[in-house]
């Protein structure tokens, strides 16, 4: 039933026009969205990679007033890779942080490892469902 009730949901929500002009995919600029990095970094650095995400990136993070929380999970099936997850609670209040501070606290950040460590993935996802 939970499926047939999304695809009228949708299909009705288009049929109706609600979005008001954007197209579903497009979605809000205010909306919530989470940021996934995954990074390649050995497991003998993940400790001191951690360490340094939070040190930097968390006072920058916080910057935000759409900052709501920081994950950093390790891969299961990839034991070298540490993905960080960094939930927002407004799309359009996310960004508040300058491209010109955000290059330097990459340098920072890069020079404190004493290496870079390359993303493997970068991605944005939008909350279409919530259950309890």
């Amino acid at each position: 039933m939970g499926r047939w009730f999304g695809a009228i949901a949708l299909v009705l929500a288009l049929i109706f026009g609600l979005g008001q002009g954007q197209s579903f995919a497009e979605g809000t600029t205010d909306e919530p969205v989470v940021e996934w990095l995954t990074f390649d970094v050995p497991q003998a650095d993940q400790a001191k990679f951690i360490e340094t995400e939070l040190e930097i990136w968390n006072p920058i993070d916080r910057r935000s007033p759409a900052f709501v929380r920081k994950e950093i999970w390790q891969d299961a099936d990839h034991p070298d890779q540490l993905t960080v997850v960094v939930s927002w609670s407004s799309q359009a209040l996310r960004k508040v942080v300058s491209p010109e501070e955000v290059e330097a606290a990459e340098k920072a950040f890069d020079k404190a490892m004493g290496k870079s460590y390359p993303i493997l993935e970068k991605k944005e996802f939008r909350n279409l469902s919530t259950t309890n």
